[in-house]
């Protein structure tokens, strides 16, 4: 089967057209993943709204270990209170005609703790704050650990664009040859 020259020709030009076209796509790719770095700098609104949120989220943790601290007290403080409580064991005689007589035999003095049912839920209460607590510090570092690794990511970021960018540049640069070869064996 003989060369045919012309459709040789006809088919690199439509393969470099096809290889430009993909090689400014591709730089169209790595400019918006450039975009998408910048928005990562530091001076850029989403570094300083995690830093935003990790304070935030820091004084809340904070004012929370103030009302734990407090109702730990409350509850400590409930669970001190003790009520004297007397119990009187007294004994009945008979006595032939003013009757039956209570007499005391003895008086117990004991304490009791009323509000000892409170305290429990107040430390139970507490509890719970604190576990919260350590969530909102789960939260504070990731929000720091997120914030300290935005510079690495806009780095890999940057660098994919650049990749982007200059493939997309070999891309074209090796259509326009195809379809210069091809205009060279074409029609």
């Amino acid at each position: 089967m003989p060369l045919d020259s012309a459709a040789l020709g006809t088919s690199l030009t439509e393969t470099g057209r096809s290889q430009v076209a993909a090689g400014e796509r591709l730089r169209g790719t790595g400019g918006r993943i450039r975009a998408l770095a910048g928005l990562l700098r530091s001076d850029k609104q989403i570094l300083r709204s995690l830093e935003e949120i990790e304070t935030g989220v820091r004084a809340v943790r904070s004012v929370l270990g103030l009302v734990v601290t407090g109702m730990n007290a409350a509850g400590s403080a409930l669970n001190g209170i003790r009520v004297p409580t007397l119990q009187v064991r007294s004994a009945s005689l008979a006595i032939p005609v003013v009757g039956d007589v209570r007499v005391v035999t003895g008086i117990d003095v004991e304490d009791a703790r009323p509000f000892g049912p409170a305290a429990s839920a107040l430390d139970g209460v507490a509890r719970q704050f604190d576990d919260v607590r350590t969530g909102l510090l789960a939260v504070a570092h990731a929000m720091r650990d997120v914030r300290q690794e935005l510079p690495a990511i806009r780095a890999e970021l940057t660098g994919a664009a650049d990749e982007c960018t200059a493939a997309g540049d070999t891309l074209a640069e090796s259509g326009r040859l195809l379809q210069d070869a091809g205009a060279s064996l074409g029609p």
